[in-house]
């Protein structure tokens, strides 16, 4: 089984890395929203920082058509991990 926080909270994932063996972190743009109103790549990118490139990071896009699903996700990768 594998645990995933669903939170954009630094402070708690930083928190839930000392005590639990989490596999990553999943969020969606209102908890997003909530947590970093001002950046949400930055705050992804923190996030990303935070567990590392060995877990997962989950993240809701927002496009209604598949093709804009798609066009999103590139672009979420594009600013997270632009190698």
């Amino acid at each position: 089984m594998e645990l995933l926080l669903d939170t954009a909270n630094l402070t708690l994932i930083k928190k839930a890395l000392e005590i639990y063996s989490i596999a990553g972190v999943t969020t969606n743009p209102t908890i997003l929203k909530r947590e970093a109103p001002q950046n949400f790549y930055a705050h992804l990118k923190a996030i990303r920082d935070l567990i590392g490139m060995d877990r997962q990071l989950h993240v809701q896009v927002v496009a209604e058509t598949s093709q804009g699903m798609i066009d999103d996700a590139h672009a979420i990768l594009e600013r997270l991990d632009p190698s």
